[in-house]
């Protein structure tokens, strides 16, 4: 590719790891960066994943909060819109 092809890239899809970030901001300044839809949706399963072992993990859980932190996790990880 030639540099003025180079330069028409306008936006890069890929992963969120720090490395190919670095590269492509090296090498396409101009490009725009786009995170696939499928590591923006892991990673926001990871952080409800931690958030709801937390929650759980603490000790002044009433047994109504223990309930519904048992039974509405799905609720935010499971859904049809996307």
């Amino acid at each position: 590719m030639t540099k003025k092809e180079l330069f028409n890239i306008k936006a890069i899809t890929m992963d969120r790891w720090d490395p190919y970030i670095k590269v492509i901001n090296n090498w396409y300044p101009h490009a725009v960066i786009v995170f696939d839809k499928f590591h923006i949706i892991a990673k926001f399963n990871n952080t409800i994943d931690q958030v709801h072992r937390d929650e759980q993990s603490r000790n002044n859980l009433s047994k109504q909060e223990t309930l519904t932190l048992k039974h509405n996790r799905w609720i935010l990880v499971k859904t049809k819109e996307f």
